[in-house]
């Protein structure tokens, strides 16, 4: 297990010395029929290369607003995708390209292209949700395989603090260069197999034995307090007859 934690480590390092960009987008939802509202691509330095909201063709529905806080009323001035599309391809062509959740968003950039009758360029993509599951080394007893989390749960647990919007598609991309340089400069902890189930049974024994340590503290104060104030009325008795 910890040879394939150990990996993740080595990959995230070999990666971040090639020519790699990182990408995320927000959109409209989740669905087959829905695009992006927004894309920000930084290089491996966090350097902006684009970072624009993207109006859609379909209402933003209030359920995506809410994640996200875009709506339709911000995109007055905002370019369509067909305005940016050569850009995006400038940019991807020839690089690794770096996503939290790869498959969802080229899934999303492949159904936005197809609303404009664009081909979807082809990227050389890599997923720093797998890769960052694989250094972790929690198992899902359910499915057998690596863990996933979370972006926002990944960033907090190792102290990531960063600046600007969560659910903002620069800050995520920012949050996924920040994790991806965090696996790279810190080689994993040598633990055993680790299952969601283990790790609630030790913190299940942390408690225990933190519970176990106030009681001895509390018995052994239960246990010196009459023999101090045994030794203090003597002390008196012997002042009073002297």
């Amino acid at each position: 297990m910890y040879k394939e934690q150990l990996k993740a480590h080595y990959f995230a390092k070999e990666l971040l010395k090639k020519d790699c960009i990182v990408l995320d987008t927000e959109t409209t939802g989740l669905n087959n029929d829905d695009e992006i509202v927004e894309i920000s691509i930084i290089n491996k330095h966090g350097e902006i290369l684009l970072n624009e909201t993207i109006k859609p063709i379909k209402k933003i529905p209030q359920d995506a607003s809410n994640i996200h806080g875009i709506r339709d009323m911000d995109m007055i001035q905002s370019f369509k995708w067909n305005d940016i599309y050569q850009q995006y391809r400038k940019l991807t062509k020839g690089k690794i390209v770096i996503i939290y959740n790869k498959q969802y968003d080229s899934r999303i950039i492949r159904q936005t292209c197809k609303k404009y009758n664009l081909p979807t360029p082809r990227i050389q993509a890599e997923c720093a949700m797998l890769l960052y599951s694989q250094y972790r080394g929690i198992i899902n007893k359910r499915t057998s395989d690596f863990k996933w989390h979370k972006l926002k749960d990944a960033i907090i647990y190792h102290g990531i603090f960063l600046s600007g919007q969560p659910h903002r598609a620069l800050y995520d991309a920012t949050s996924t260069l920040e994790l991806m340089n965090f696996m790279a400069d810190n080689p994993p902890n040598n633990s055993k197999y680790i299952s969601s189930d283990n790790l609630k049974n030790e913190q299940t024994k942390n408690n225990l034995t933190n519970k176990r340590t106030e009681n001895l503290k509390v018995n052994h104060t239960i246990f010196w307090k009459p023999i101090i104030i045994f030794f203090i009325f003597i002390i008196l008795l012997i002042f009073i007859f002297k």
